[in-house]
């Protein structure tokens, strides 16, 4: 797509993430349940970038894009 996201570290490990753990046709539930459950939404995050610290959570709003 872009010739600058292979320059991206991040980009060539593979461990991007995305807000489309729980989307159903068009709607993502991320911008409308997230807002409720903000504590799922900080899980994720935590399981992104400290998974030792959540290490049986499974990721509810985010996913790892493949």
């Amino acid at each position: 797509m872009n010739p600058f996201y292979a320059k991206l570290n991040v980009f060539n490990k593979g461990k991007i993430y995305v807000i489309t753990g729980r989307e159903r046709a068009k709607a993502n539930d991320f911008f409308e349940g997230g807002i409720i459950r903000s504590d799922l939404v900080l899980k994720d995050y935590i399981k992104i970038f400290h998974p030792e610290l959540l290490p049986d959570y499974q990721l509810t709003y985010m996913k790892e894009l493949q």
